[in-house]
């Protein structure tokens, strides 16, 4: 991980949906703009997402699959997420990114 990367784990969200939920909402409050000394800033956020569907045998292999959805992410323009659903999960997923076959994106 890079000095502005960090990991959010969330054992307990079980859906699709509760995911996006909490996704949306950490990218809207990282876009608010903020007032530093004088300065109005503002960021934005790409963010990958990992889940395991059983198949992962090391945490390690949740980071990379995040950090290809964060690079997806990245490459969509920024201020959106993607979810790397590995090889094991296909459906529901539009656009188009892969890692040799292995990745498949779901894009905001």
């Amino acid at each position: 991980m890079a000095a502005d990367e960090f990991v959010v784990m969330r054992p307990a969200l079980k859906t699709e949906a509760e995911v996006k939920m909490l996704v949306s909402r950490m990218l809207t409050r990282l876009a608010e703009a903020y007032d530093i000394e004088g300065q109005r800033l503002s960021i934005s956020a790409s963010i990958g997402i990992a889940s395991d569907d059983g198949s992962v045998e090391q945490p390690k292999e949740l980071l990379d699959n995040a950090a290809l959805a964060v690079r997806e992410a990245k490459r969509q323009g920024g201020n959106t997420f993607c979810w790397n659903h590995g090889a094991a999960s296909t459906a529901g997923i539009a656009g188009a990114g892969s890692d040799g076959g292995r990745a498949a994106f779901w894009h905001r």
